[in-house]
């Protein structure tokens, strides 16, 4: 999937082992956690997440939305490149939440498929302004 990142006139003058070893290390860096902390109030739990969101040229619809699930469907248009997918957020407990996010982009000659798992959890109540 992440070689369709690459313009095909770039493939087509790449060696066999080139386009291996690229695609090697696209898959590597793809499956490696990253990790971040964000800080979330009361008020940001009160509205869905991507609701919020404002942008020309996406539009996010608000599918369910209550206190233990959000599910949110995405469309975005960039030009010949069409985005649509869905994020999906559960509350597990009381401390931590997973979710999903899944998106096809499709531009003439081209697909990408994008498929994303997360977790989160509390990490206390009271956050640094870093």
């Amino acid at each position: 999937m992440g070689l369709l990142q690459i313009p095909p006139e770039v493939l087509a003058k790449m060696s066999q082992q080139q386009r291996a070893r690229i695609e090697a290390t696209m898959k590597g860096a793809a499956s490696k956690p990253t990790g971040n902390k964000q800080r979330v109030t009361k008020d940001d739990l009160s509205s869905p997440v991507w609701a919020r969101r404002t942008s020309e040229s996406c539009k996010y619809t608000v599918v369910t939305f209550n206190r233990s699930q959000q599910d949110i469907r995405v469309e975005c248009s960039h030009g010949n490149e069409k985005e649509v997918g869905t994020i999906k957020i559960e509350a597990v407990n009381s401390e931590t939440i997973k979710g999903t996010i899944q998106v096809n982009s499709a531009n003439p000659g081209r697909r990408l498929n994008i498929n994303s798992t997360f977790t989160g959890k509390w990490i206390g109540s009271s956050c640094s302004k870093e």
